[in-house]
């Protein structure tokens, strides 16, 4: 893994470690890992840029074979990123296990993707019978950009138990 990720590891300015088994090379999976270096800056949009790390093309998703990877290349390689703070995965139980077991202060923030979880709540609408406001829904739980660009809050946005239940309403 590249020498940026180790900025995963800092509580001050930390990037999510992204962790993402979703592409399918015929016989072979392929599981890249990605993350933000917190250190540089678009001028353009003021984002860190992503950047991309160690790739595990493998024959299984099971968690011996995430497990082996994440031992290897993280803990092997760079022991300080036994360390790394937060992963975003798709959600997969092999991999949730594997960082369990290799990054254990990652397990206790990692979370999903926003992109993968509202792809699945897209799909849980659909299967409820929630046909054409599917959109609708999902802008009101993570947020919109309107047509003149502005931010609508989503009930993600909420800081406060109070001002979920209102933004609820």
């Amino acid at each position: 893994m590249l020498q940026g990720a180790l900025y995963s590891t800092s509580e001050l300015d930390f990037s999510i470690v992204q962790l993402d088994p979703t592409f399918n090379l015929g016989s072979y999976e392929c599981t890249p890992i990605s993350y933000r270096n917190v250190m540089l800056r678009s001028k353009r949009s003021g984002a860190s840029p992503v950047r991309l790390g160690s790739v595990l093309i493998h024959y299984r998703k099971d968690e011996k074979t995430f497990r082996h990877f994440l031992q290897t290349v993280v803990v092997d390689e760079k022991p300080k990123l036994k360390e790394i703070l937060s992963c975003g995965t798709y959600g997969e139980t092999a991999l949730i296990n594997a960082i369990q077991s290799v990054l254990p202060k990652a397990s206790e923030r990692s979370m999903r993707c926003f992109r993968h979880l509202q792809n699945n709540m897209q799909s849980a609408l659909s299967s409820f019978g929630v046909l054409g406001r599917q959109r609708e829904c999902i802008e009101d739980i993570f947020g919109s950009i309107d047509k003149d660009g502005i931010y609508q809050v989503g009930l993600l946005d909420a800081e406060s138990p109070e001002e979920f239940d209102y933004t609820l309403l």
